[in-house]
């Protein structure tokens, strides 16, 4: 029997080499555990990304003079994206420190550099339309349009600006070239209309606002739409385009008839407006927007509305409810006591 355990004991020596070699090597290893390879130490701390050394033995180190603007261009060469957030964080700690300027160059110089970061761009822009800079964020919209043809911000935001710059060719141009995004493309069209509007010319106004509602039909491109065919002397027309609207949409029965209403004032059909107005009351569920429609039932019933053109007392309502119903006309100031 005594054999039998001897010749188990020496079995379990010689089999198991490397558990009594550890054991042996390292006296400051506590009994019963294993210490890592040295491979699988440095693997695990640098998650096999950095060179390790098969053999455990220090590898040389090459320190360098190396400044941020260095390392930022020299990791710029291969991964361009790479350094976008580095960009973003300095960004923010310039304008937690009041320095906008300081973050509007910082951005020009790496987009002058070649950069080409969508975000970078779109919050260069950001910065200059903050100090109503509006050609210099022209500018960058139109560099990141060059960079990625058809992005979807860039073409809203100079849908906007070029009217406001007055750059009608430029912006019609824009219009026709979103056309193709469909209904996103809608609201070019609408800044377009806007801007003829603005500037008088009806017949271009109506066509630029037709054309967002044939992309992507909504309650208020009709509402414009009826305003410019008011102006241009078809108010059947405009009440025809109205009624439609709000056969489509019935949720926006208020607005669409409180734009009627405006429209019947220009005809001098009073009766009707005040029908208008009656039967609406019931379906409308805030208190203060009764109110206005109360107040302006009384200013039809009292008959102080003229003709157009001729300068009309307004109304004690809203801000909002007096330029509904009568959108050429200022709002003056409410009154102080």
């Amino acid at each position: 029997m005594q054999r039998y355990v001897l010749a188990a004991a020496l079995a379990a020596f010689f089999f198991l080499p490397g558990r009594a070699a550890a054991q042996a090597a390292s006296p400051g290893i506590p009994q019963g555990s294993v210490p890592l390879p040295p491979v699988v130490l440095v693997s695990t701390l640098a998650e096999g990304q950095l060179p390790v050394s098969p053999t455990g033995a220090q590898l040389p180190v090459k320190v360098e003079d190396l400044s941020l603007a260095a390392a930022i261009a020299e990791v710029s060469k291969d991964d361009p994206e790479a350094v976008s957030g580095v960009y973003q964080q300095l960004v923010d700690i310039y304008r937690q420190q009041r320095k906008p300027d300081k973050a509007i160059s910082l951005l020009e110089t790496y987009r002058r550099g070649g950069g080409g970061s969508r975000q970078l761009f779109s919050l260069l822009a950001t910065l200059y339309l903050n100090r109503n800079a509006f050609n210099e964020a022209v500018g960058v919209y139109e560099a990141l349009l060059e960079l990625y043809p058809g992005d979807a911000q860039a073409q809203t935001a100079l849908s906007t600006l070029y009217p406001k710059l007055g750059k009608a060719a430029k912006a019609a141009e824009l219009a026709e070239a979103a056309a193709g995004n469909g209904p996103a493309s809608a609201d070019s069209y609408v800044g377009l209309a806007d801007f003829y509007h603005r500037n008088g010319d009806l017949a271009k106004a109506a066509q630029a606002i037709a054309r967002a509602i044939a992309l992507a039909p909504r309650p208020e491109y009709y509402r414009e739409q009826a305003q410019v065919l008011s102006e241009q002397g078809k108010p059947d027309q405009a009440l025809s385009v109205l009624e439609e609207a709000m056969a489509k949409w019935p949720e926006a029965e208020a607005d669409l008839t409180m734009a009627m209403c405006g429209i019947y004032a220009q005809k001098g059909q009073k009766e009707k407006a005040v029908a208008r107005l009656n039967a609406l009351i019931p379906k409308v569920q805030d208190k203060f927007r009764r109110d206005d429609i109360q107040r302006l039932i009384a200013v039809f019933e009292k008959e102080i509305l003229v003709p157009p053109g001729v300068p009309q007392p307004m109304p004690q309502v809203s801000t909002q409810a007096a330029v509904q119903l009568f959108p050429q006309a200022e709002v003056p100031p409410a009154p102080t006591h």
